[in-house]
């Protein structure tokens, strides 16, 4: 091309780059960014973020040295992080804590987080949210309400997808009070909870039944309808304690609602029907889960 007297344009540059990376080409690829600065081309956006999307997947590829790769990760990126402030360019961070969250490696997660602000990279309500969605379910939920906090205090406002990540969290160590003080405060600045929030509670109350219920009453005075996860963790609570009627109920609730039933609905029905001596019932939902 460059010998025809064309010479290649940002996008084409741009273009190799991303198959580079996609070919876990991640040397070639960073060179190929260097190349178009040498050639006096501006580099844009993409052309930064294709290469730390790249070095994200090899990241994630290669387990068997996962530390050295982490600290090849760090060091290039933070590189293009300074030619994009450089630049007056905003990087794309929140792959790279994406992916250290996803490899539940929250040690390096908090390090990249740190070293953002020492560089004086403001993270978004975005990598705020994946930060504490990555920390909540590994039990480290004090990191996650400080992130919380922190990023209310920058005057970014959290979504409904960053509560549900706390709630999660908190439900998963078996602490309601506090996930149910989340939901509460959701609805004090003015989120309304969504089908998650509530269903999240049920299904970890659902051995506390009569609050379960008080939640599931609370969610559809909202306008909020359970799923068929609420309606599955209701079920059963009540066959466990051999309420069979109230189960029975609650089943032709769901299926007027027009939820189809999984086989962990039926299968705890059936169970239920058999504790009881109820098999001509308990063969019928066997025959009826088969044939859906």
């Amino acid at each position: 091309m460059e010998r025809n007297g064309c010479l290649p344009k940002v996008v084409t540059y741009n273009t190799l780059i991303d198959a580079y990376c996609k070919l876990n080409r991640i040397d070639q690829a960073f060179e190929l960014l260097r190349l178009m600065a040498l050639k006096g081309l501006e580099l844009n956006l993409i052309s930064y973020n294709v290469v730390i999307n790249g070095l994200c997947r090899e990241g994630r590829m290669n387990e068997t040295s996962q530390r050295q790769v982490e600290l090849v990760i760090f060091t290039k990126h933070f590189v293009l992080q300074e030619e994009m402030r450089r630049n007056r360019l905003s990087p794309n961070v929140f792959n790279v804590i994406n992916a250290m969250c996803k490899a539940k490696n929250l040690n390096r997660a908090m390090e990249f987080f740190d070293q953002m602000r020492v560089r004086g990279l403001r993270p978004n309500e975005r990598t705020y949210t994946k930060f504490i969605d990555g920390f909540s379910p590994q039990g480290f939920l004090n990191e996650a309400y400080d992130g919380l906090k922190e990023m209310i205090g920058n005057g970014l406002s959290p979504s409904i997808v960053t509560y549900n990540a706390l709630i999660n969290g908190y439900c998963l160590l078996g602490r309601m009070e506090d996930a149910i003080r989340i939901l509460q405060d959701m609805t004090g600045k003015g989120l309304s909870p969504d089908v998650l929030s509530y269903s999240t509670i049920i299904t970890w109350r659902h051995q506390e039944l009569e609050s379960a219920f008080r939640m599931k009453l609370e969610m559809m005075d909202k306008g909020v309808s359970p799923d068929a996860v609420a309606y599955s963790s209701l079920i059963q609570g009540v066959c466990q304690q051999r309420r069979l009627g109230e189960s029975c109920d609650l089943f032709q609730e769901m299926l007027s609602m027009g939820m189809p039933p999984d086989d962990f609905t039926y299968t705890t029905l059936i169970n239920a029907y058999c504790v009881e001596a109820y098999l001509n019932k308990a063969l019928h939902l066997n025959d009826e889960m088969i044939q859906k």
